[in-house]
């Protein structure tokens, strides 16, 4: 909300309904959550985590963070996820076999010329023809109107690869609050006396292990989804 007194950002009708949305989303959460704030042991986690709402809950996120993750590979084919590496922000598609390259000066325009083991091309992709230039022409209505398609589809191309990186992103930022709300609960129990050998089984462990986890994926994936 106060972006464009700083960045000189334009408030459209989006971001107030995203604004909105966010608000009142916090609003019920704090006014309908539990006032009070039980201690959970050791057995009372597992018995929750054992649940049939939190394994339907589990379920959910595991496939919807599956159907993002197939959105990103389906862009983005050579990249690599944030599960198995870095992405390579660089990556526009596969990179010609380039040999070398000349300037070619005409009457009327300059050209890069891009030789290569699949011919020469110009800079702009198409094949060059030293015996025909083209010469800019006006666009016919047909053109115009692929054109308007073409930038449409760029446009929802880009909002759709938006909510695929900050999707997953919150899908395993959720999990590691979750897991850890779990482990402050166990030391907690640990410190206060209250279950001093909580530690003594792999339970907690795989807790602590999990939330690393899913922080590692989600920084890494806001770091790939802000590289692009």
């Amino acid at each position: 909300m106060i972006a464009p007194l700083f960045n000189n950002e334009k408030l459209t009708r989006s971001n107030l309904i995203a604004t909105a949305i966010i608000v009142l989303g916090t609003l019920m959460t704090v006014i309908f959550s539990p006032h009070a704030t039980p201690t959970y042991t050791l057995d009372d986690l597992l018995a929750l985590y054992s649940a049939p709402t939190m394994m339907g809950y589990s379920v959910c996120v595991l496939l919807f963070a599956l159907k993002l993750m197939r959105n990103l590979r389906q862009m983005h084919p050579h990249g690599k996820l944030p599960l198995i590496g870095r992405f390579d922000p660089t990556w526009q598609g596969e990179a010609p076999a380039v040999a070398s390259g000349r300037i070619e000066r005409g009457e009327s325009q300059e050209r890069l010329v891009v030789e290569g083991s699949r011919g020469s091309r110009d800079c702009d992709g198409s094949p060059n023809t030293p015996s025909k230039h083209k010469e800019p022409r006006g666009q016919s209505p047909g053109g115009v109107f692929r054109e308007k398609e073409k930038e449409k589809q760029k446009n929802e191309t880009e909002m759709r690869e938006i909510i695929s990186w900050g999707g997953l992103a919150g899908c395993f930022g959720g999990c590691s609050v979750l897991l850890a709300k779990s482990s402050v609960e166990l030391m907690k129990n640990v410190i206060t006396g209250t279950e001093r050998g909580a530690f003594s089984y792999p339970a907690p462990y795989l807790i602590l292990t999990g939330m690393a986890l899913c922080l590692f994926i989600q920084i890494n994936t806001l770091n790939a989804g802000l590289s692009r």
